[in-house]
């Protein structure tokens, strides 16, 4: 007994020595911390190809790489390179093969884990559009040609170096190829070496988009949404296209004697009369359909902005099928209105209400998507596109309505001053008096026309001039007057914080205002050299700025700046855009997605004042041998993540990670499987952190 005494007092010395040391190593229990978060999307899904190997499903996007899914899209995880756009897959045997841009071609052997690049006897700069294999040949419709390889072989062949082929289909012993971006139906019969024209009666035989085959018949879509059919091998083709809606041809896609079809903006057609007759079949399907997809008898449909879906009832009810399958979207604009926080995107404009936890896409009525612009007026949000046309929402994006015309050029820029509206664009300022219905060019004054940004100061309106400087209105654009003095000319952004206005130049940095324009003083302090600083964005008197090294803010009108970026992971480069609301300041790297980050952590950490946002951290029992429960109170709103650290301060669990409201909260952890010793559970929310040592004694 005396010797188990003295080693359990020995145990308790050393695991209390521990726990200093691990105090010492995570911190004391009231840090400011950076505390970054990545947003949940919002991500576009936009599918560009499928391939399937066996039961696994692999899915190309058009920016996030590739992901595989080996439970019929269940859950899916990346593979492959990273970032890249996917143009095609084809599969042969075990071997995988997709074309990636940057990248060429590259080719798997185990399933997707691997790759290699293989663009051997391509020529230089060649791009693939298309694949088709048979039996143990792999061809490839390029920019330079049509290519031959071996599946098993590393190099290619020339084929054909004068037909540009975007698409394949085998019918028979014949290859047929849409060539030259959808001018003609090609037919090879000697495995590629010639190509013959096979167009008679295919009327819109320049806008061949898609081809297929269904048992000896060939089925051709095209852009103006019509499907042709020909039953001798290309010779002659006719029109079946009862019950199509007209929209384009996309894709195809056989099971048994059924043919579907994929358009673009009104979802999947089926025919069961080989193409006779077609009717919709879309419940649950989101519309714009990119491809599709035959994986045994379940069929998939990828689309621009909503990811996968999938129908295990021939097409007659689909499911989202998007677990895992994250393809963040770059965001070039963002806006809040009230508890609501709006992004552009080139796939149009993404909602979220609960500070990017959930997104939706709100397009009702936007046929322009590509929303470079955002701008609030009271309820209303207007969006600028990239065609110039201006769209407006007074029911935070149920439904839009659009210019009666387009401005001249692509909005770039959108402000609002009372009762009027300005668009900014390569040709100038844009005014419009009626809610954006309708817009006059205001450009008298204006030395130069390509406008980069706007700023409203009171009852002035100012704009930023690529080349040539800031100008003032005071009369609603009638009149412009140059305020540059002080100011290098190539504007690239414009904000007002308090009574200040903010100019980013290049390459002199950032210029600050203090009489409304009339004079510009450099306010770079803290700041390093940069190439570019082109997004502002303010809380209060706080102004943050987007450099090309990184994020910094000031809290005393641009005297100094310090870095905010620190505990930002996985991101280098610039940022596309940022904004705060009442919690949150919210940054968009160029990649893609969003993060956010506690107003109270940054500013609070600025002033020097630590906020309290836990309290009353409790874990009981301690020691404990299994499992240990762990009790805190939270005095405010926020994300929260609960982890259990090592000796070495390396994390060993997450216990929870996510949105958190006021008041009690209790979690429980199974330390079952770890080592006895020391450990400590450190508690991270809204930029403040407590933690404790915790002892597993056995």
């Amino acid at each position: 007994m005396y010797i188990i005494g003295v080693n359990l007092i020995k145990m308790k010395k050393r695991f209390a020595i521990q726990a200093v040391l691990l105090l010492l190593i995570v911190g004391s229990t009231s840090e400011v911390i950076a505390q970054w978060v990545q947003a949940n999307g919002p991500y576009s899904g936009s599918i560009k190809c499928f391939a399937v190997s066996g039961t696994t499903l692999f899915a190309g996007t058009s920016d996030s790489g590739m992901f595989r899914s080996v439970n019929n899209g269940i859950s899916w995880a990346p593979v492959g390179p990273a970032g890249a756009a996917v143009i095609a897959f084809a599969v042969s045997d075990t071997n995988i093969f997709a074309e990636i841009s940057p990248g060429g071609i590259i080719r798997s052997r185990d399933n997707g884990t691997h790759w290699d690049t293989i663009n051997n006897g391509l020529s230089a700069f060649a791009s693939t559009f298309a694949f088709a294999n048979r039996d143990t040949n792999l061809f490839a419709g390029t920019s330079k040609g049509v290519y031959r390889m071996s599946v098993n072989d590393t190099s290619w062949s020339a084929m054909n170096t004068g037909m540009i082929a975007s698409g394949f289909a085998f019918a028979g012993t014949d290859l047929f190829a849409i060539g030259n971006f959808g001018g003609d139906v090609f037919r090879s019969n000697d495995n590629g070496a010639t190509w013959a024209s096979v167009n008679s009666g295919l009327t819109d035989s320049n806008n061949v988009h898609a081809i297929t085959a269904s048992g000896a018949d060939l089925f051709a879509g095209t852009s103006s949404g019509k499907i042709f059919r020909s039953s001798d091998y290309g010779a002659n083709w006719q029109a079946v296209n009862t019950g199509l809606p007209g929209n384009k041809i996309n894709a195809f896609a056989v099971i048994g004697t059924v043919i579907f079809a994929g358009t673009d903006g009104s979802g999947v057609y089926r025919s069961s009369d080989n193409g006779s007759s077609w009717n919709a079949v879309n419940t649950g399907l989101a519309y714009s359909i990119t491809a599709l997809a035959v994986s045994g008898t379940d069929l998939f449909a990828g689309t621009s902005v909503s990811g996968v879906f999938h129908s295990s009832d021939n097409g007659m009810s689909w499911i989202s099928a998007n677990a895992g399958l994250k393809t963040p979207i770059p965001i070039f604009a963002f806006a809040v209105l009230g508890t609501n926080l709006f992004a552009g995107t080139s796939f149009g404009v993404y909602l979220t209400g609960d500070n990017g936890t959930n997104w939706s896409i709100v397009n009702n009525g936007l046929i322009a998507t590509f929303v470079d612009a955002l701008a609030v007026s009271d309820s209303n949000l207007y969006a600028g596109t990239y065609i110039g046309r201006v769209y407006r929402t007074t029911n935070s994006g149920a439904s839009w309505t659009g210019s009666v015309t387009p401005l001249a050029g692509s909005v770039a820029a959108l402000a609002v001053m009372g009762s009027n509206v300005f668009g900014g664009t390569s040709s100038g300022v844009f005014l419009s008096t009626n809610n954006g219905v309708n817009w006059k060019l205001v450009n008298n004054g204006l030395t130069s026309n390509y406008v980069d940004a706007f700023a409203v100061n009171g009852t002035s309106l100012f704009v930023g001039i690529y080349g040539g400087g800031v100008f003032r209105t005071t009369d609603n654009g009638a009149n412009w007057m140059a305020t540059s003095n002080g100011l290098a000319y190539s504007v690239g952004a414009l904000t007002a914080s308090g009574t200040n206005l903010y100019a980013e130049t290049s390459p002199d940095g950032i210029f600050r205002s203090s009489d409304n324009g009339d004079s510009w003083v450099s306010a770079n302090t803290g700041l390093p050299q940069s190439t570019a600083t082109d997004v502002f964005a303010t809380s209060g008197t706080n102004l943050f700025v987007a450099i090309d090294t990184g994020l910094y803010l000031t809290t005393n009108d641009g005297a100094n700046w310090a870095s905010i970026k620190s505990g930002l992971i996985n991101h280098s480069g610039y940022f596309l855009s940022l904004v705060s609301n009442s919690k949150y300041f919210f940054a968009a790297p160029n990649g893609g997605g969003v993060w956010r980050r506690p107003l109270s952590d940054m500013i609070h950490a600025n002033t020097n004042e630590v906020p309290s946002v836990t309290d009353l951290l409790r874990v009981y029992p301690n020691p404990f041998s299994q499992v240990v429960s762990i009790n805190f109170s939270s005095s405010d709103n926020g994300y929260a993540q609960i982890s259990i650290l090592n000796l070495l301060g390396t994390e060993v669990g997450t216990i929870f990670a996510g949105e958190l409201q006021a008041g009690e909260h209790s979690f429980t952890w199974d330390g079952s499987r770890m080592s006895h010793g020391v450990y400590g559970c450190i508690i991270r929310m809204n930029g403040h952190s407590e933690n404790i040592p915790i002892i597993i004694m056995r």
